[in-house]
């Protein structure tokens, strides 16, 4: 297996406390609470951003207001200068989103394509065990060589030996057929259980979700810093009302995706550093069973043999 690349170390090697500010392993499990816990105090920095930045605003907005005294006429070129400023560094920003939100979506389909071909593997198996189980209850012959055979001949020694033979391969054929048989019981298809496909389809569901929602936010984003920037240049009030009520909205949204993308990530990278070592642990996977022979310590085909 490749060794993860920069980022994915990067994201794995950012610190992890719990809630009493002890250090959490950043090993990926997410059914421990302690793991889970970090994860959510790590997604509350950006949220802990917006709230003091919509302090802040609060305060200056509350100053603005109770200052009654006549202020002179100035020029506000450097404000808009600023502004136009500040609006082009967002844009950049958001047009780095949006590349990075397509490279993870470019990235999530060739998982969905890998975890596909493992998934046709597996069903090539369950097809040609099934074919294999059928062909030799179909072929089985053993018991028509045995009639053929057991009949009076002048070389008991070849007769006995040819019997005895015929006899072997009666039985290992009968065990192959109960052992295909335990095998096939094995790699059923059941609903109630969690295979690759229900894995793959609920992922490719929320994928389906998120992409185009995230591509449409940040669409918005940059619709909103076009706004500012015509309002700025023509000093136009109504564009600039319109961007002050639905940016700070906006912005809103923008910070509480930042904590969920964060939380995402550093999860990502966790599991990513390792993936073997947690997909092999799902023992309610039965695919796993038969993808990791010898891996696992209560695999079924082990123990069964």
């Amino acid at each position: 297996m490749e060794p993860p690349s920069m980022i994915v170390r990067l994201l794995h090697s950012v610190p992890r406390f719990n809630i009493t500010l002890h250090r959490v392993s950043n090993t990926f499990n997410p059914n421990s609470d302690s793991y889970v816990e970090s994860l959510g105090i790590l997604a509350s920095i950006p949220a802990a951003v917006l709230i003091v930045s919509l302090i802040g605003l609060l305060l200056y907005l509350l100053t603005r207001c109770c200052d009654r005294k006549p202020r002179r006429s100035k020029s506000n070129a450097c404000q808009k200068c600023t502004l136009l400023i500040v609006t082009i560094l967002c844009g950049c920003a958001i047009g780095l989103g949006l590349y990075g939100n397509d490279d993870l979506h470019n990235g999530v389909l060739q998982v969905f394509g890998s975890g596909r071909q493992v998934e046709a593997l597996v069903k090539s198996v369950r097809n040609q065990t099934d074919t294999l189980k059928h062909n030799l209850k179909s072929r089985v012959v053993m018991s028509e060589l045995e009639d053929i055979f057991d009949k009076p001949t002048s070389n008991q020694t070849a007769l006995t030996i040819v019997l005895y033979t015929v006899r072997q391969v009666k039985d290992n054929t009968t065990l192959a057929i109960n052992a295909l048989e335990a095998v096939s019981y094995f790699i059923r298809s059941s609903h109630s259980e969690v295979t690759i496909k229900n894995v793959l389809d609920t992922a490719e569901f929320y994928e389906s979700i998120r992409w185009p929602v995230t591509l449409g936010f940040l669409a918005v984003l940059l619709l909103l810093c076009t706004i500012l920037i015509i309002g700025v240049a023509r000093s136009s009030r109504c564009a600039l009302i319109f961007f002050s009520v639905f940016g700070l909205l906006g912005v809103t949204l923008c910070w509480l995706l930042s904590s969920i993308y964060l939380a995402g990530a550093i999860a990502l990278g966790d599991f990513c550093v390792k993936p073997n070592e947690y997909i092999c642990s799902q023992q309610k996977v039965p695919d796993i069973h038969y993808t990791n022979c010898g891996t696992v310590g209560t695999n079924p085909f082990i123990l069964r043999l």
